[in-house]
This record gives C-alpha cells, sequence and structure tokens, in this order.
C-alpha cells in the first residue's frame, strides 16, 4: 500500500493540509515533495474526542457514531489508505476490528445505500464492492480522490 499512486496521493494531501499538526515519525521522504514517509499527528488536546472515540479503551475500535462520519471524502481517504481495486474492477477495503465493530461499521454503510459483501481472514475483515456495486462506490468517492 505504501508505494500505490493513490497511497501516495492521499499521504501528499494530509501532508499538505495538515503539516502544522504533524510531526515525523521517521528521516526518509518517499520523493522530491520532501513529505516523510510516516508521520503522526502532535499530542493536542483538540484531538482527545476522537482519541476517546477510536481507542476508547486504549485498543483500536470502529467509534459508536461511525454512522455519522462515513462522508463520500471520508470513504474515499478509506480507499486511499487501505482498499485497492481488483483486476476485475471490483473495489476491496481492508478493515480492522471485533465482530461487534464490524455489524456497527455494516449497519452504517448500508444506511447509505451501499451494497457489498464482508469477508474475514484471521482478524482482518474485506468489504468487497463487486460489480455493478463498484461502480456505484466509485461514483461516489471518485471526486475526492
Amino acid at each position: 500500500k505504501g508505494t500505490s499512486s493513490v497511497h501516495s496521493i492521499l499521504k501528499r494531501h494530509i501532508h499538505n493540509e495538515y503539516h502544522e499538526w504533524l510531526q515525523r515519525s521517521g528521516d526518509s521522504t518517499n520523493d522530491d515533495h520532501d513529505i516523510p514517509s510516516k508521520f503522526s499527528t502532535v499530542p493536542h488536546i483538540c484531538f482527545g474526542f476522537y482519541a476517546d472515540q477510536f481507542q476508547p479503551t486504549g485498543r483500536q475500535a470502529i467509534p459508536n457514531l461511525i454512522h455519522r462520519w462515513l462522508s463520500p471524502r471520508v470513504l474515499a481517504y478509506w480507499y486511499m489508505y487501505g482498499g485497492y481495486r481488483t483486476s476485475r474492477g471490483d473495489i476491496l477495503l481492508k478493515v480492522k476490528g471485533s465482530r461487534d465493530d464490524i455489524e456497527r461499521l455494516v449497519k452504517a454503510l448500508k444506511l447509505k445505500s451501499l451494497d457489498f459483501r464482508v469477508k474475514q481472514k484471521g482478524r482482518v475483515f474485506w468489504l468487497g464492492f463487486l460489480g455493478s456495486n463498484s461502480t456505484c462506490f466509485w461514483r461516489l468517492i471518485e471526486p475526492y480522490i
């Protein structure tokens, strides 16, 4: 994922938009634009609410409020970070979480009239937008890619 073009576009976008809030996690850069290969947000009280939502017990979780935050832009960022398009044109999104987390996420996506399949491989879940459903998903996120 680190070398894919959409992942690089997302990384550049996040770095350009939020560079004041980012700290480098490594010394190397990916390209001539001086974007570090890894970065994270600086600790700040402004992020406390989101930290409590995404890591309520100190472990990563799908927030209870996820249904409020799954905008087309957020879905595009998710695709650029943890998704890909297969050679058949299907779109797969990777997500980690508990069964309860995944059920909450599936319910939120279904409320947006998105149709997909869920497969589990070990501790990772894959959401698959297949056939015409991948076309619908792509039309939703394409303006943000």
